[in-house]
């Protein structure tokens, strides 16, 4: 799941494709959707690019891109479904399309678009987070993400939203209840909410929710 080798290149010259789930130019790289969530470009950016695949990373010229923007679908379940279901597409039709000669590439220029990886800190919530930093991440991300609180300790607890300022950072252990969790951030104290048993049900409920919805859409096209 890393690079290519030329020689896999050399043997396939212009045959190699790869479908990347995001807008190229932007966002190479391993982490795009958590890319354009964490830093609220999934309206502009969300989508499939068919790329011809090239010795650098998400660089091949493109063939076709499709775009599914954040805010058309009701939750991330549905969103992740839209961009599957892009993917689909862009493996049939504009694959055989680009095959027959019937589509153009377009040559991504040395230089543009950007290039994202997931770093160390943003696989999880810490106190080295801001109030305002924590906020804007639980929105992001929406109602049904699990996040990951990992204190200074190291202990682990999945936690899914934001309760409470307590007040000023007390600089003290995080103090676990069983719906919540109290921590330091960078600049105060805060209560955290813990996932829970109803908080799952309803999660998978939505996740149910959304494999209908692109049931019934599927099914109305064909």
């Amino acid at each position: 799941m890393k690079r290519i080798p030329v020689g896999v290149l050399d043997a396939f010259p212009g045959r190699v494709f790869n479908l990347h789930p995001a807008l190229l130019r932007h966002y190479r790289g391993s982490a795009p959707i958590i890319g354009m969530v964490e830093e609220g470009t999934a309206n502009q950016c969300g989508g499939v690019t068919r790329h011809l695949v090239s010795e650098g990373f998400d660089e091949g010229p493109i063939v076709a891109r499709q775009a599914c923007p954040r805010s058309l679908a009701r939750d991330e379940f549905e969103w992740r479904l839209q961009i599957a279901g892009a993917a689909a597409n862009l493996a049939g039709a504009e694959i055989s399309a680009f095959l027959r000669g019937e589509r153009d590439v377009e040559p991504q220029p040395a230089g543009s678009g950007s290039y994202r990886k997931l770093a160390s800190h943003e696989a999880h919530l810490g106190p080295l987070l801001s109030l305002a930093a924590l906020e804007n991440r639980l929105r992001n991300f929406g109602v049904h993400h699990v996040h990951r609180w990992v204190s200074t300790s190291g202990r682990i607890i999945a936690v899914i939203g934001f309760s409470a300022v307590l007040g000023a950072r007390p600089h003290q252990p995080d103090r676990r209840g069983l719906l919540g969790i109290d921590v330091d951030l960078a600049d105060c104290r805060v209560l955290l909410r813990r996932r829970t048993a109803v908080f799952q049900i309803g999660r998978n409920i939505a996740r149910l929710r959304a494999l209908m919805r692109a049931s019934r859409r599927s099914a109305s096209f064909q």
